[in-house]
């Protein structure tokens, strides 16, 4: 009886032991196929961004990143890669030492520390290990075999996207971490290039022609994009061409005096209003957190329904903006000598102010508006009326 008691002691503990050790097989395997991870540092430091996160998720075949470090800095660079793989099982990676094997990383195109080549379906660049931005930027470049083009008009007095403090230097390089290149085009010189993305008017001092017009329009139709960035300036031509789409140009410019920002000259707008939604004015991956400010900046509205043509509001100044007029007659001062001023104004204009509260039903969406063509692939042309829009921006 007592070895029958024994034994039965024995096959219960041994029956637990198999059951334990069935469970935590089990969890291993869950483990390994589930593998989350969670950042609890303030500032998530150990978390990838939206943007690495999203071009991760494209990768459909192994991705192989080969890192070369300088003796010392490897666990910097194994991190971020770690967190990589994490985040896509596709990814591998190798770290040495450049010092150690130049060779090899003459062979994959590698002549510096802490650069890494990156190969993708026969496919291969060579792009920095860290920050974590350009290697992203790498990886998106490798994904899509090719880089995309930008366009910035030329001939009108805008800002290039290189060269001196005024141009669009910094612009153009994070454009190039993201697998963009960015180069001047002169609309008169020829047709938009068929490979081109998108046109930027980046700030004309001068009006376009009409040959030029109708060459955008050209490249709208075909499926185009097109980013303008209007500083207050005589454009009639400009402004009759936005029209024909439905969007209002104001000849005029923003001031808002009791939002100065210091450092300005108090003639800056400041844009704090975003419409909800919108995949530009409130992201979903990096929602805007403060207002945006502008030098220079002028109404923009819409005002017309106009087949084919999708026309939203997305942003607007506070209720103490002011919207200031000026005469026909207008010009930019290249001399930076004072024009006529009224007594008490500031600044090189001659204007006269006119509230943008609600109650003079100006809505300033400050320089922000976006709007795209809806003919091209067959789709059905929409519309969206100006109520719609107005009633987007927050109040």
């Amino acid at each position: 009886m007592a070895l029958t008691r024994a034994a039965r002691s024995w096959s219960q503990l041994v029956l637990q032991v198999l059951l334990l050790l069935t469970g935590l097989g089990l969890l291993q395997v869950v483990a390994e196929r589930t593998n989350h991870r969670f950042d609890l540092t303030p500032g998530r430091e150990l978390s990838l961004s939206p943007v690495t996160q999203k071009v991760l998720g494209q990768a459909r075949e192994p991705l192989r990143i080969t890192v070369f470090f300088r003796r010392g800095t490897k666990e910097q660079y194994a991190q971020l890669l770690e967190r990589l793989r994490v985040l896509n099982r596709k990814v591998e990676f190798e770290l040495y030492d450049l010092d150690r094997y130049p060779d090899r990383a003459r062979t994959l195109g590698v002549t510096q520390y802490g650069r890494a080549a990156i190969e993708y379906a026969g496919r291969r660049t060579v792009a920095p290990a860290l920050p974590e931005e350009e290697l992203a930027g790498g990886i998106l470049r490798a994904l899509r075999g090719k880089a995309r083009r930008i366009a910035f008009t030329t001939g009108h007095g805008e800002r290039a996207p290189g060269g001196g403090p005024e141009s669009y230097g910094r612009l153009a390089g994070a454009l190039a971490a993201e697998n963009y290149v960015a180069e001047g085009h002169s609309l008169l010189d020829g047709p938009v290039p068929p490979e081109t993305d998108l046109v930027v008017v980046a700030g004309p001092q001068h009006d376009f022609l009409l040959p030029e017009l109708d060459e955008l329009a050209r490249y709208l139709k075909g499926g185009g994009g097109v980013l303008l960035f209007l500083d207050p300036a005589p454009l009639p031509n400009l402004t009759r061409f936005l029209a024909s789409t439905g969007i209002r140009l104001g000849d005029d410019f923003v001031v808002d005096r009791e939002k100065r920002v210091l450092g300005t000259d108090g003639l800056a707008a400041v844009v704090e209003l975003f419409k909800q939604g919108n995949p530009v004015s409130d992201p979903s991956a990096n929602p805007i957190q403060s207002g945006a400010v502008l030098p220079s900046a002028r109404t923009v509205d819409v005002a017309a329904e106009v087949p084919g043509v999708e026309a939203e509001s997305i942003a607007r100044t506070a209720p103490t903006a002011i919207r200031s007029a000026r005469p026909r007659w207008w010009s930019w001062p290249r001399s930076g000598a004072p024009a006529t001023t009224p007594a008490g104004a500031t600044g090189a204009w001659s204007w006269s102010a006119t509230p943008t509260s609600r109650a003079t039903r100006t809505w300033t969406c400050s320089a922000i508006a976006t709007w795209r063509s809806t003919r091209r692939r067959g789709r059905r042309a929409r519309s969206r009326s100006p109520g719609r829009a107005r009633r987007g921006c927050r109040r």
